[in-house]
């Protein structure tokens, strides 16, 4: 199965005449999709990575509506090929990193940590107003896709979320209790409306009147707007219980009254049993949906010191991959696995200094180092 994602809107309204260049791009794509096709890969699609739904203002229907005829002309020339959609890619990396942390676009927030919030915004409402609509945006892409097209072209569609399983860090209740609200607040404030209709009653209740209600017709449209529910799993953390204190500033983050952190890693560390226990967890708590894992794998520091031969040896690669595998054999729902990536690549944060790709990526060449030099002015004219 091969994951083409799409970002953005970068197509016009389904409406609207296709400017030549873009059509250049439909083009294109519908020949690659035929090539796999006659490779006989299965093929997924994703409609966006990045770009999502704006947090407020009066371009919230509008930019909806775009996001429907956008995904429209995706599935109206890539349906005879494409069998499995994906909407939206990682919601919660949206409302959270670019709307309470602030570090991702549009980098708004209003509780400075590491980054100074120099955008502005409000990182007591915008993050939920901006998931409010990102689900709109899903659910309205699903309802068109299922009453236009999916009979005739016989594919399916989803939404795809982070998947990171919480253990408590103690045995007490509270802590327990503190990282059943992080998994609530960070992969249930996507799956429950979905699948219940609703937002996770723990949301409900610390964030109160801060968090968007759906209206009855909302309900309707985005409860069981899925056929698979796709998950990106690389690690597990710990969370522990925060008592609220006073003067602590409102925010997404804060409303958790949790703290949560990775083992011995900056970003991501290796834990197989964690895929395992977010699956049964998604069993139990969303009624078994279909489930695929469509990011999974383990990052190394890339070092161009080593010789060719010895970056190409990557054992450990292959020991994650088996290990994660093997937790999918539970009884659990899975109905596909994608491994990240195939190729080393660009990572949102990182650059090129880490790697995730079965196939090294070698972006160092005489002239990359010649023009770096000559656009910083360091040669001489």
């Amino acid at each position: 199965m091969v994951r083409l994602i799409w970002q953005g809107w970068q197509l016009q309204s389904a409406g609207s005449p296709i400017p030549s260049c873009e059509l250049c791009h439909v083009v294109h794509a519908k020949a690659w999709a035929t090539c796999l096709l006659e490779r006989r890969a299965q093929r997924e699609a994703g409609f966006t990575e990045q770009r999502k739904p704006p947090a407020h203002g009066s371009g919230r229907i509008t930019c909806r509506n775009d996001f429907n005829d956008y995904s429209e002309l995706c599935i109206k020339f890539f349906g005879d090929r494409v069998k499995n959609w994906i909407t939206i890619n990682e919601p919660l990396i949206t409302a959270k990193f670019g709307y309470d942390i602030g570090v991702d676009p549009p980098a708004k927030c209003s509780v400075q940590t590491a980054y100074p919030c120099s955008v502005g915004g409000n990182s007591a409402t915008e993050p939920y107003i901006v998931a409010h609509n990102i689900l709109l945006a899903h659910a309205a892409a699903v309802k068109l896709y299922r009453d236009k097209f999916q009979r005739k072209q016989g594919g399916q569609i989803g939404i795809s979320l982070v998947g990171q399983y919480v253990e408590p860090y103690s045995d007490s209740a509270e802590d327990k209790a503190a990282a059943n609200r992080i998994l609530d607040f960070e992969l249930g404030w996507h799956v429950e409306p979905l699948v219940y209709g609703a937002n996770p009653r723990s949301m409900r209740q610390l964030v109160k009147t801060r968090l968007p209600n759906f209206t009855e017709k909302e309900m309707m449209m985005v409860k069981r707007s899925f056929d698979f529910i796709s998950i990106n799993y690389y690690t597990s953390r710990y969370g522990k219980n925060e008592p609220a204190s006073p003067g602590i500033p409102i925010s997404y983050r804060n409303d958790q009254l949790a703290s949560s952190w990775i083992k011995r890693s900056k970003f991501l560390y290796s834990y197989p049993q964690g895929l395992q226990k977010l699956l049964e967890f998604i069993k139990k708590e969303y009624r078994d949906p279909n489930i695929y894992i469509t990011e999974n794998g383990i990052t190394e520091k890339r070092d161009d010191k080593l010789r060719l031969d010895e970056a190409l040896k990557d054992p450990h690669r292959i020991q994650c991959i088996l290990q994660h595998l093997y937790q999918i054999k539970s009884g659990v729902n899975v109905r596909g696995y994608f491994h990240w990536a195939l190729f080393d690549d660009l990572e949102w944060g990182d650059d090129y200094t880490t790697r995730f790709g079965f196939i090294i990526s070698i972006t160092k060449t005489i002239s990359s180092a010649f023009l770096k030099c000559q656009l910083s002015g360091s040669l001489n004219s």
